[in-house]
């Protein structure tokens, strides 16, 4: 039986970048490192050369090659706890460059990918553990130029499409924006906080879902002096505007739902605003991401509708241009994952 040395010599000779014959040492037992560079440990002077280093059990950890001291080229190798390898990670000059490969724990290989020089380069593709394609990917100068994705059952993904299941808002990076415009050209906007939300997409793609806006989490972003802030959000949680005292919800209900370009969607629902509830329709984009939904909306309502009518244009006609236009835009992201139990 070859000795273990031998066996090591064998298998990086052929190491990246390495035009010598010179045998690769151990560079944590001959070698120390000290702000990136690997001296001798008798000579102190920059290495140059192949070398690799052991894990306790044996396995390889890495594997490179020194150049005065500096790593030029570098593998870096890890392994599951039955011995299958996990990851093999390539890198040239400090930064990711060439294939990358990653294993699931039953020796399936998970993901294939290339980098040059450090971005992302070339097709990446993903396999679910049962060996199944998961997806393809094509980047070009660390740009993502396309990407075809599949189900584990074997279905392509088609994201201009609803996936059935039931889905919750994460309300920690869900936010509403606002804005409403004077008649004389300022305008004032801020934000709004979900309390709670959710969707139901049924198995033939029909969509009904409730989000309820806490009101009293109200802020407006371009007055910068607090007290005229703090002055103008008093104002708007009055009964002049939103009375949040009585009414301190807002409540936006999604009651169908369909593509109308690709991730372009159109919805109609009802909102509810102090107590008086109108038919709505807005648009967005909706973007799956495995179990996870990221939504983009629009939306415009007429506050006049919702007894909201605090120097209103459709009730005033002589105030100029401290008249406050009816329409209030809305900009709604939120995030939405599936149930644990769906």
């Amino acid at each position: 039986m070859r000795s273990f040395k031998n066996y090591l010599i064998l298998v990086l000779f052929f190491i990246i970048g390495c035009s010598t014959t010179q045998e690769p040492i151990n560079h944590e037992e001959v070698l120390n490192e000290r702000n990136g560079i690997f001296y001798t440990k008798d000579t102190n002077k920059p290495y140059s050369g192949p070398v690799f280093s052991i894990y306790g059990n044996g396995t390889i950890k890495d594997e490179g090659v020194l150049e005065n001291g500096k790593m030029m080229s570098f593998r870096r190798i890890q392994w599951w706890s039955n011995v299958q390898k996990r990851e093999v990670k390539n890198y040239k000059d400090g930064k990711p460059h060439g294939l990358w490969r990653e294993w699931y724990e039953n020796g399936q290989k998970r993901i294939e990918k290339k980098f040059k020089d450090g971005l992302s380069d070339s097709v990446w593709t993903s396999w679910y553990e049962d060996g199944s394609k998961k997806s393809i990917a094509e980047y070009l100068n660390g740009k993502q130029i396309s990407l075809n994705e599949w189900w584990q059952d074997g279905a392509k993904k088609d994201k201009s499409k609803l996936r059935p299941g039931k889905f919750t808002t994460t309300k920690e990076s869900s936010e509403i924006f606002w804005e409403c415009e004077w008649l004389g050209g300022s305008s004032h906007d801020g934000s709004v906080q979900l309390v709670s939300g959710s969707i139901d997409i049924s198995e033939t793609l029909g969509v009904n879902g409730k989000f309820i806006v806490d009101l009293n989490s109200m802020k407006c972003f371009d007055l910068k002096n607090e007290g005229v802030n703090k002055k103008l959000i008093g104002h708007l949680k009055s009964d002049d505007f939103f009375d949040v005292v009585n009414y301190p919800n807002a409540v936006l209900e999604l009651l169908s739902g369909k593509s109308i370009r690709g991730n372009n969607f159109i919805f109609n629902g009802n909102l509810t605003i102090k107590g008086r509830t109108h038919p709505i329709i807005f648009t967005g984009i909706v973007i799956e991401n495995n179990s996870l939904y990221e939504a983009d909306l629009d939306l415009i309502f007429d506050r006049s509708k919702y007894d909201v009518r605090y120097r209103s244009a459709s009730l005033f006609s002589d105030l100029g241009d401290r008249i406050i236009a009816d329409d209030v835009k809305l900009n709604v992201k939120a995030k939405f994952k599936r149930d644990s139990k769906d």
